[in-house]
């Protein structure tokens, strides 16, 4: 969920939501690019097109607002007392150099899923299904293949 400031800001301050929108769109593109960065384990490797399209959506007065909206909507969930109650197959991917979602995070709910296998991507962040696409598809084949779950 947000920063609980922004949480009390979004849920008691009339308006508060409109100027965290307007605040996003003027600080966009150093903002997205600094989480674009953190989110790549080589942001060098980002394609370029893949960086302008991040950037273009705050061109859209309407992401900002809906990027507000989905903060405000967001509620903490304990689920974690309720993974092992999922018992489908589970393929979990994250990358080693994830600075978003710790690894540990991925590998405590990968052990807590009774049906589930994890996949850590090598030299690979927190978006590992662009950063290293052909890794991930791999990885989603061979599961489904094994788990029988191809059509």
């Amino acid at each position: 969920g947000p920063p609980p400031v922004v949480a009390a800001l979004l849920r008691t301050v009339p308006g508060a939501g409109a100027l965290m929108a307007a605040a996003l769109r003027a600080a966009g593109p150093r903002t997205v690019d600094r989480g674009l960065r953190r989110a790549w384990h080589d942001p060098s490797a980002m394609p370029e097109p893949l960086r302008a399209s991040y950037l273009s959506m705050l061109t859209d007065r309407s992401f900002a607002g809906a990027l507000v909206e989905m903060t405000r909507a967001v509620a903490p969930l304990d689920l974690a007392p309720r993974l092992g109650e999922i018992g489908v197959p589970v393929l979990v991917v994250t990358g080693d150099d994830d600075r978003i979602v710790p690894v540990a995070d991925s590998r405590r709910v990968a052990a807590a899923l009774p049906a589930a296998e994890l996949v850590v991507v090598p030299e690979c962040g927190h978006c590992a299904h662009e950063e290293k696409p052909d890794e991930v598809v791999a990885a989603v084949e061979s599961f489904l293949a094994r788990t029988g779950l191809t059509g």
